[in-house]
């Protein structure tokens, strides 16, 4: 996933730095690619989100891991997120998804890459639940 330069041109100036760090991120799915440590399943089921935080640290980037979806709604600020989630909460076989979120300073969030990117949601939780259950991973607070 990258970032598109017009999209965050479209935030507020106090997310610019936190988006541009994201996008940077966001290059890492190419160098994942090559990597097999970052895999899951030789790549089958995508790239192992907890490694993210690997990446992270590599590149200096500030960030608060969150462990639950109750967790990310409880600290939930305006900011950029990182959430990993399996795409069918009963079946690990139906591969794994992670997306940006976008959370504005009313609390709305938006997703980048998500599940529906067209609507604002409320609550990291709410996404979960979009056309149907899906399963929490992990998840990352970008500063």
């Amino acid at each position: 996933m990258t970032f598109d330069k017009k999209i965050i041109k479209t935030f507020p100036s106090d997310l610019t730095s936190s988006l541009s760090k994201l996008s940077v991120l966001f290059g890492f799915t190419g160098i994942m690619l090559y990597n097999s440590s970052y895999d899951i399943s030789s790549g089958y089921l995508g790239s192992n989100p907890l490694k993210i935080e690997d990446y992270l640290n590599a590149y200096s980037i500030k960030h608060e891991t969150l462990t639950s979806v109750s967790e990310m709604d409880r600290v939930k600020r305006p900011g950029v997120y990182i959430f990993s989630c399996w795409n069918n909460a009963s079946d690990i076989k139906g591969g794994l998804h992670t997306f940006a979120v976008q959370v504005d300073k009313n609390g709305s969030l938006k997703t980048f890459n998500g599940y529906d990117d067209v609507n604002p949601y409320k609550s990291f939780s709410e996404i979960l639940t979009y056309q149907k259950q899906h399963s929490f991973i992990t998840g990352y607070c970008v500063y």
